[in-house]
């Protein structure tokens, strides 16, 4: 027979709350106390890994909060966080935003609810009832992929990643940009990867850059693409990111379009995918496990010294391939 904590408290003749308080800490009379404690030791009931961390203050787990699981750079960033959690025995709990951020402003307090011992936001943006949550939080909390003002983030320099992108194209010979880019409530990719790619740009006067606002998905970008390339000219497509340089690369082939003779594309982010095309993608490359083990390793230590700060920017580096 399983021993519940509804057993314990019928043999003690007590409520179930009544249990849990006295698991939690909570105040139960000395009497029910030791009618407890004697029931618990005589049926050798072994609390569930919340009770039992809510009685010792600390509950082993960790919860992470991502924008969506289909995404390349959530999965790789996950893989990074459960492997420092697991070898110091932490358990990890994830939610996802769906890209909804009630619904990640909704997780974020919910694992606080439940007592957690940190929290990792893996986030798309920051608003002003972000920063006022943050602010209210009873565990440490670490954001990868945009900073906080007061708070502990890792973030990428996105601001490198586009004149990275930028300067390729130019080293290339290529004066004449196409830039597909995203909305700027993101500001990482949608405002930082652009400023890079336009300072860039101011190098050469003779430089021209055409830009077109996207989004993260593939079938606007695949509109885009078609938009750009209905003409007969050769383009030089700098894409926010590799979604939206594959999607490009999909619509050249239609088109009967050769990449690189008539279309030259780079991307962003350097997914596995991007080696599965041909021909193979160039890209900047973002190293999303790692940061997700640094991240990790450093709520590790915001969880026994509160006053830490961890401000981190995280390079990044460009993959030259066959597509510019």
């Amino acid at each position: 027979m399983k021993i519940t904590i509804g057993f314990i408290a019928e043999q003690s003749g007590v409520s179930k709350s009544t249990v849990s308080r006295y698991l939690n800490g909570g105040y139960v009379s000395e009497e029910l106390k030791s009618i407890i404690a004697y029931n618990i030791k005589k049926y050798h009931y072994v609390p569930n890994q919340f009770a039992q961390s809510l009685k010792a203050k600390e509950s082993m787990m960790v919860g992470v909060v991502i924008p969506r699981v289909n995404s390349y750079a959530a999965q790789e960033t996950l893989m990074g966080i459960e492997t420092v959690l697991e070898s110091h025995h932490y358990k990890m709990m994830m939610s996802s935003s769906s890209l909804s951020l009630e619904k990640e402003l909704e997780a974020i307090q919910l694992f606080d609810q439940q007592k957690v011992d940190g929290i990792i936001l893996l986030a798309t943006q920051i608003t002003k009832e972000h920063t006022n949550l943050f602010n209210r939080l009873s565990v440490p909390i670490i954001i990868i992929g945009q900073e906080a003002q007061g708070q502990s983030y890792f973030v990428y320099n996105d601001h490198s990643a586009g004149y990275i992108m930028a300067e390729h194209a130019y080293k290339q010979g290529y004066m004449t940009w196409d830039y597909i880019g995203v909305g700027e409530s993101d500001r990482a990719v949608g405002i930082l990867r652009k400023q890079g790619m336009y300072l860039m740009a101011k190098t050469d006067s003779d430089i021209k850059v055409h830009e077109h606002k996207g989004d993260f998905s593939f079938a606007t970008s695949e509109r885009i693409a078609e938009e750009i390339l209905s003409d007969n000219l050769p383009h030089c497509i700098i894409c926010a990111t590799d979604t939206i340089a594959l999607a490009v690369m999909k619509v050249a082939k239609r088109l009967n379009k050769d990449i690189p003779s008539d279309v030259q594309i780079i991307g962003s982010g350097n997914y596995d995918i991007t080696t599965l095309s041909y021909p193979e993608l160039s890209s900047v490359s973002f190293p999303y496990r790692e940061t997700g083990f640094d991240a990790a390793k450093a709520l590790l230590e915001l969880m026994h010294d509160s006053d830490k700060k961890f401000q981190v920017v995280v390079d990044v580096s460009l993959v030259p391939r066959g597509s510019l």
